[in-house]
């Protein structure tokens, strides 16, 4: 089995960092008619790798928007990607193997979006993490992702930001956006369908949906 794989403490965040939180925060429960084959991390489950989950989406293209994946990474270090205390340890506490981070920006530069998969044990540690990361929740303490550094971009650094995460049977994505400078999304509907076309992002999670898919399932339709 692969339970007791994860990191076992806290990586402290970088001194001066950013501890901005998206103005707006919207949770995705699991949809076990989808996930199901996934609820709990298989032990077999191969750790995920920079080109296993941002290969085939270097672009995201849909709605009448593109966005170009401008930098990535997969860490075994779940906590380097978060602040706050009881965010961190909700990761260990969810055992989690790895975690797979990218960021993109439209042509026109107007937005960015980070989006974040962490690999966690089961669909119950994933919401208890997205739990920790609400920004309303009053009973854990604050904390949310680092924003990753691009040059000449200061959304998800300061100003205005949304974010929605999903849990996906052991996985929990996160789906970050902002316009580039950090205004208020204003009367258009841009940043709205930014955050649509970055949750195309993890595609790779319904291709482990279909390699633990159980033999049987769906003979006779």
């Amino acid at each position: 089995g692969n339970t007791d794989r994860g990191e076992e403490t806290i990586v402290a965040p970088p001194e001066g960092h950013s501890t901005i939180t998206p103005e707006l925060y919207l949770f995705e429960p699991d949809r076990p008619e989808v996930f199901g084959a996934i609820e709990n991390r298989p032990d077999d489950v191969e750790p995920m790798t920079d080109e296993s989950v941002f290969g085939p989406v270097d672009e995201l293209d849909m709605a009448g928007m593109k966005l170009e994946l401008q930098e990535s990474e997969v860490t075994e270090s779940c906590t380097s990607l978060v602040w706050g205390e009881e965010l961190g340890q909700s990761l260990l506490d969810a055992n989690c193997l790895n975690a797979a981070s990218g960021v993109y920006t439209d042509s026109k530069d107007d937005y960015v979006a980070q989006v974040t998969l962490f690999d966690l044990s089961d669909s119950a540690g994933a919401a208890d993490v997205a739990a920790a990361m609400d920004p309303t929740n009053v009973e854990t303490g604050a904390g949310f992702l680092l924003s990753r550094e691009i040059d000449g971009v200061e959304g998800l650094q300061e100003g205005y930001s949304q974010a929605t995460t999903q849990v996906m049977g052991h996985y929990l994505a996160v789906y970050w956006v902002a316009r580039t400078d950090g205004s208020l999304p204003g009367d258009d509907s841009g940043l709205a369908t930014a955050s649509v076309v970055s949750q195309s992002a993890f595609s790779f999670v319904y291709d482990e949906v279909v390699a633990h898919k159980p033999e049987d399932e769906g003979e006779g339709e």
